[in-house]
């Protein structure tokens, strides 16, 4: 099966259980229409990172069961709210 294809799907899943996390609640689109597909090529090495982030969701948050991609998304969002407070955007309500 190809990737491009089962991400949506994968990504619909996700964004529902992920939606609970205290951490990223109030960050997350609130439905499945609010999702965008972005593909992006990485590194062997960050993909390895991804995943070891994944494992330690899965650890500390039992019961989340996070995918690499969950994983991936929690940091893209972590990573937009430091560089946009650094930026001086106002943080989104």
């Amino acid at each position: 099966m190809r990737l491009d294809m089962l991400l949506p799907a994968v990504a619909i899943a996700v964004g529902r259980a992920v939606r609970e996390l205290p951490a990223v609640k109030d960050a997350m689109p609130k439905t499945s229409e609010d999702f965008a597909l972005f593909n992006v090529r990485l590194p062997a090495d960050t993909v390895e990172r991804i995943q070891r982030y994944r494992d330690y969701l899965n650890q500390t948050q039992p019961g989340i069961e996070a995918s690499a991609s969950t994983a991936a998304r929690m940091l893209l969002f972590r990573a937009l709210e430091q560089v946009e407070e650094e930026m001086g955007i106002p943080k989104r309500t």
